[in-house]
């Protein structure tokens, strides 16, 4: 890769205000900018409905370094304006040469406890970059995602304690123009708390939107 003096950083999440994906992005951006590069950090809620933010966004990556996109797994796949703006950046890219040495890395964090659901799409994230010409710098898989709920990760404490060491050495390698190091791979992948504990609040929390929604019994209820 060409030295790396700045990044661009993409928000996947779907969601208008905070959430773990701009959470992750935020934190990063902060260590990126630490390390010296410039930064540049866009939501992808509105872009497909946005034909000037997506513009923006092409422009950026001409300009750019390296890209970082970080988004909530949906089912096994990317949310719609996220694979909407990958789309439009690979056709952009095949339009122009190829070979320029811009790197792409992906951050994906899921509901689930377990991290490994969300192997499925970064495997798709690495075929983009290699369709789109990228260099491919890897990606961190986050389980538990939901315990973030959109606060800064300096405000949270010592759970996520491994997901900012995984988040600093990302953020040093990629400053160097180097892949993610397997140790951040295997920091972020650790469990923020006990999974028996994460599923006992999840469930807590799904019958306590039960009861304010006054569904009860009917959560059950099939169409057919």
């Amino acid at each position: 890769m060409t030295p790396v003096k700045k990044a661009l950083l993409l928000c996947g999440s779907p969601k208008p205000g905070p959430s773990t994906s701009r959470s992750l992005l935020d934190y990063l951006a902060h260590e990126l900018q630490g390390q010296g590069l410039e930064v540049q950090v866009f939501n992808l809620n509105r872009v497909n409905r946005d034909d000037s933010l997506m513009e923006k966004i092409l422009g950026e990556t001409d300009r750019s370094d390296i890209i970082v996109a970080a988004f909530p797994l949906y089912v096994d796949g990317l949310p719609s304006p996220t694979l909407y703006a990958l789309e439009r950046i690979a056709d952009h890219r095949r339009a122009k040469v190829v070979g320029d040495g811009k790197g792409f890395a992906a951050i994906s964090n899921c509901g689930f406890p377990e991290a490994t659901q969300n192997q499925t799409v970064l495997a798709t994230c690495k075929e983009f970059a290699r369709e789109a010409g990228f260099t491919w710098l890897g990606g961190l898989a986050l389980g538990g995602g939901g315990a973030i709920a959109g606060r800064p990760l300096e405000s949270i404490g010592g759970m996520v304690r491994n997901m900012r060491k995984a988040l600093d050495g990302m953020a040093e390698a990629l400053a160097r123009g180097e892949k993610i190091p397997a140790e951040s791979m295997r920091l972020m992948a650790k469990p923020l708390v006990p999974i028996w504990l994460y599923r006992l609040f999840g469930n807590r929390g799904w019958k306590k939107q039960m009861k304010e929604n006054k569904v009860g019994v009917k959560i059950g209820h099939r169409a057919y």
